[in-house]
């Protein structure tokens, strides 16, 4: 049989191998505490989220409000409408007892020459 060559690895010794150096990569260092880089690094990346989350928020309180705003205007246009129509009929009732008082008025004057006579 041949020999592999030198410095060849089986597979199993290269997966390993490639496993270590990928933890040694997720470490930056052996101390436990974070470096100054990775402190800025996780403060800016928290205010980002945090001022996406207040946009967000603020987002929804405007529309929230000017949902408040229209259905407000909405409510008061009915209104308008209905008491525009109550103040239509009352004019139209006032006119219509008017006309009316007129027509008995004038029947009682046509009327009342007739029995003096």
């Amino acid at each position: 049989p041949l020999d592999p060559p030198a410095g060849w690895k089986e597979s199993d010794e290269v997966a390993e191998e490639l496993e270590r150096e990928m933890l040694k990569s997720r470490s930056p260092s052996g101390s436990k505490t974070p470096d100054a880089f990775e402190l800025e690094k996780r403060r800016l990346i928290k205010s980002v989220v945090d001022e996406r989350e207040a946009s967000k928020i603020i987002a929804q309180h405007q529309a929230e409000e000017e949902e408040k705003l229209r259905e407000q205007a909405r409510k008061k246009k009915l209104l308008e409408q209905e008491q525009k129509k109550i103040q239509e009929a009352f004019e139209r009732r006032k006119k219509e007892a008017e006309a009316e008082a007129l027509r008995k008025e004038e029947e009682w004057r046509a009327g009342a020459p007739q029995k003096r006579g």
